[in-house]
């Protein structure tokens, strides 16, 4: 079955091309800013990352990585945000989080990364480190779709709660008022110890009840966060940079091998995303790539369809010519997180001599619940 599977992926991820060069700009995911832009600039996909979500468990991970400080961490994966390691967020509520200033926005969605790699080369360590941040300037305000459904299921959970809780206290009352009827009937000590023990008894089946049911609300909220989760609309101005170090079989110091940064301008509103985004790429070689595009998005529970403009600037000692693509992208949700996706385009318009018109037919798969996701 996996291999049918398989050779259906195969199939169906057809391309279809009038003159299509190598070099092709890079689609316009993946020149967005990336979740972890230290991993990205280092060109590492670790397996692991360690994600603290204290003080004491970072300073555990770091110590644990460099052994206490006395070596450089071998192929070693960071991530995390210092306002959601705080005690902050514990007195914060939704309410509080519907409009964010920039200041408020720049602390509460900042995150950090750092990666290393470590191998031998000609009997010689060669090491590699990298660095960086991203965060939101400004990062929209709670949709009023989102407010309107988190206020319906606080009103039905407060609702089903007191309903709850009388019942739960009338069958406390009616134990306790059993429990004084016992102990009045009760002839000697040892009725009156069995009426004792029967009352706590009662009490610990009700107490009991009280926890599951506690227990099965916050399962079935948990089943539900990502339907209730604030969605953020409006105004969002992303940024991030990363800068990568490394040594060689000569040269045992770390050296600056380059840096990116990201801009990532976007606005948010219903069904409708419009969507830019700048990148800038330096390499220790003095290669230099700027690319940039923009991006209209129309989605529904199903479907996704854009319209994309892409554009690529190099600077390098090989000559690179520059490269332009606009393209249309169809996407229709099969089962789950499976696509199904179309593409159509020009590439390479009025830049080069040559053009190309390309088409793609796919299957992808999200392993992110959310296509497109704006914080």
């Amino acid at each position: 079955m996996k291999k049918v599977f398989l050779c259906l992926i195969a199939v169906l991820q057809v391309t279809v091309a009038l003159t299509q060069e190598a070099g092709s700009l890079p689609s316009f995911n993946s020149i967005r800013t990336p979740n972890s832009p230290a991993f990205s600039v280092l060109g590492v996909q670790p397996t692991s990352v360690e994600r603290p979500n204290t003080p004491a468990d970072l300073a555990v991970a770091i110590d644990n990585a460099t052994e206490g400080f006395r070596k450089f961490p071998q192929n070693f994966s960071l991530e995390f945000s210092p306002y959601w390691m705080s005690k902050e967020p514990m007195a914060l509520s939704w309410r509080d989080d519907i409009n964010r200033s920039i200041e408020k926005s720049l602390v509460r969605t900042f995150s950090a990364s750092l990666a290393t790699i470590s191998k031998e080369v000609n009997k010689k360590e060669v090491r590699g480190l990298s660095y960086g941040f991203r965060t939101f300037l400004l990062s929209g305000k709670t949709s009023d779709k989102s407010i309107t459904a988190i206020e319906q299921l606080e009103k039905k959970l407060a609702s089903f709660s007191a309903q709850y809780a009388e019942s739960a206290a009338a069958e406390e009352r009616s134990v306790q008022l059993e429990f004084f009827k016992k102990i009045r009937e009760a002839s000697d000590e040892a009725e009156k110890e069995t009426a004792k023990q029967w009352y706590e008894e009662q009490r610990k089946r009700i107490q009991g009840v009280k926890e599951k049911w506690l227990a099965d609300q916050d399962a079935k909220i948990q089943d539900d966060k990502q339907v209730f989760a604030p969605q953020r609309e409006g105004l969002f101005v992303e940024i991030a940079y990363a800068a990568a170090y490394h040594n060689d079989s000569v040269n045992a110091d770390l050296r600056k091998a380059g840096y990116a940064f990201w801009v990532t301008p976007s606005y948010v509103t219903g069904d409708y995303s419009l969507v830019g985004v700048y990148r800038q790429v330096k390499d220790s070689l003095s290669n230099r790539s700027s690319e940039y595009g923009v991006r209209f998005l129309y989605t529904r529970e199903r479907y996704a369809l854009s319209l994309e403009y892409l554009k690529g600037e190099y600077q390098s000692e090989t000559t690179l010519p520059n490269r332009e693509r606009f393209s249309l992208l169809f996407e229709y949700l099969i089962s789950n997180n499976l696509w199904a996706t179309l593409s159509l385009g020009e590439d390479n318009k009025n830049i080069q001599e040559t053009q190309s018109i390309f088409s793609t037919v796919g299957i992808r798969y999200n392993f992110s619940r959310d296509r497109y996701s704006f914080k």
